[in-house]
């Protein structure tokens, strides 16, 4: 009996695919033909791609933080929305003779409205360490229907891209000029202004504040030491700790700057600490050196 039910069952499916067949076959075949018809219809469509490298400015930002180092990603997108202006697209669409057939029947706005979505502007540098590194990348692309229209619109949106950035990093590289020109006169105004005050400072007090002047060679206590007012050679030598014990006491010189030269002057010390030797232990002056062979 379960054999018999099983072969009637079959019989009738057999049956009714025998009647129905031509009706299944265009039930599935009217979608997909219709889906491939409108497939070959439309119009190819091309999209063109560029990537962009922007460089980071390479001033520190400890030096000119305010004027230099402001946002990159910032300036891009500003970038970004004066290149897909309507003057500017407009322009494009004028030049390579985008989309003549709807031009016919929409109007300009719709015009630039169209060709701004076909422009796709991606940026790379969203992680912020990645922001914060020496470039930042971002691709360009847009799509036609002519591969070489395409290419050249690509192109040309690239180059205004890269234009406009220079000329914006130029009037930022002026601004940082002007920045720096304008703070180098306020640190010389500044150092000017010390500079007189410690020159009123030193003439309201001359004769009262210590100079500095060397000693070198066969004394005790070689080195830089302080010149007060009114001291002589034999001051200075005493304040050295005295002549070494190989001291050519006869053959002493003091160099004395005068200009970009210096000025030899001998000093035997053998005749000054002698008797009427008085004369001979002169004043010394602030930078004098004097030397012990």
């Amino acid at each position: 009996m379960e054999g018999r039910s099983n072969t009637s069952g079959l019989d009738v499916l057999l049956e009714v695919w025998s009647r129905r067949k031509w009706l299944a076959i265009l039930t599935f075949m009217g979608p997909f033909v219709a889906s491939v018809s409108l497939a070959i219809a439309l119009p190819y469509l091309y999209r063109s791609t560029a990537t962009l490298l922007v460089e980071r400015p390479e001033v520190s930002e400890t030096f000119v933080k305010s004027s230099v180092t402001s946002e990159l990603e910032t300036r891009l997108h500003t970038i970004s929305q004066d290149i897909l202006s309507r003057s500017q697209l407009q322009e494009l669409i004028t030049r390579f003779d985008l989309y003549p057939e709807f031009r016919k029947r929409a109007t300009p706005e719709e015009g630039v409205e169209r060709m701004r979505r076909d422009i796709r502007i991606e940026f790379k540098g969203g992680d912020p360490q990645v922001a914060r590194g020496p470039t930042i990348a971002f691709t360009l692309s847009y799509r036609g229907r002519d591969p070489e229209t395409v290419a050249k619109v690509t192109n040309t949106l690239a180059s205004l891209f890269v234009e406009e950035n220079v000329k914006r990093r130029e009037r930022q590289a002026a601004g940082t000029a002007e920045f720096l020109r304008v703070q180098l006169e306020e640190m010389k105004g500044k150092l000017n202004q010390e500079e007189r005050r410690l020159s009123e400072f030193k003439e309201s007090h001359i004769g009262e504040l210590p100079e500095q002047m060397s000693v070198i060679g066969e004394v005790k206590t070689p080195g830089r030491h302080e010149l007060k007012s009114g001291a002589t050679v034999l001051d200075v030598l005493a304040m050295a700790g005295g002549l070494g014990e190989f001291a050519a006491r006869g053959r002493i010189v003091i160099l004395r700057p005068e200009g970009n030269t210096l000025k030899r002057i001998l000093f035997n010390y053998n005749k000054v600490v002698s008797a009427n030797g008085e004369l001979e232990n002169f004043l010394l002056m602030p930078g004098d050196i004097i030397v012990v062979p």
